[in-house]
């Protein structure tokens, strides 16, 4: 899977011009992107895409992850990202959100799954070929986890992972104020 992005250059000054919001958020979109979650997702559900529409299904479901954890606690929030293309580039608007999300069917959210896992090895290469050693195991209580387990409270991954992560068990908080537990992923995909 080649790494591709359609969002806009960044570049960054300090004469005051061109000032944004939320460009930690970008930053988010950028892992997604390099880390090949964008292209996985956009390649497992172009049998969604309809003929003619603008927006890409992966790029959509991407958008959304990075919309909640940008702190939107409503699909309708989408429009943060929207509403700075300059950062952003196009983004879907709320009324296509909700139609992609109502074509996720079991078999979509499988290929989701699949194509998550797919990304995450990219992550575990791209970290081990930069650092020499793959993540070191999580540590609880001053002992190492099982070498299979990775706790991801916050870091790279976590908000692609609370926003599609739905798919794989993690429960739905009860209130939109709630916190979605720490997700864990067991063994190397």
């Amino acid at each position: 899977m080649q790494v591709t992005t359609t969002r806009p250059k960044i570049i960054v000054t300090a004469d005051g011009a061109g000032v944004v919001s939320h460009a930690g958020s970008r930053l988010l979109a950028d892992v997604a992107d390099r880390t090949t979650l964008t292209g996985e997702l956009s390649q497992v559900l172009d049998v969604l895409r309809r003929p003619g529409t603008r927006h890409d299904p992966g790029r959509i479901l991407v958008d959304l992850a990075v919309a909640v954890a940008d702190g939107a606690t409503t699909i309708s929030e989408i429009d943060v990202l929207r509403d700075q293309t300059e950062l952003f580039g196009p983004v879907a608007s709320d009324s296509t959100c909700w139609r992609l999300l109502d074509r996720l069917d079991d078999t979509a959210l499988a290929r989701v799954a699949a194509a998550r896992a797919r990304a995450r090895e990219v992550l575990w290469d791209q970290h081990a070929e930069r650092h020499g050693r793959p993540f070191p195991p999580a540590r609880v209580a001053g002992q190492d986890l099982d070498a299979d387990v990775v706790v991801v409270g916050t870091g790279v991954d976590v908000g692609v992972e609370i926003a599609v992560g739905l798919a794989d068990g993690v429960a739905a908080p009860a209130s939109p104020h709630a916190e979605l537990p720490s997700v864990a992923t067991k063994g190397r995909p």
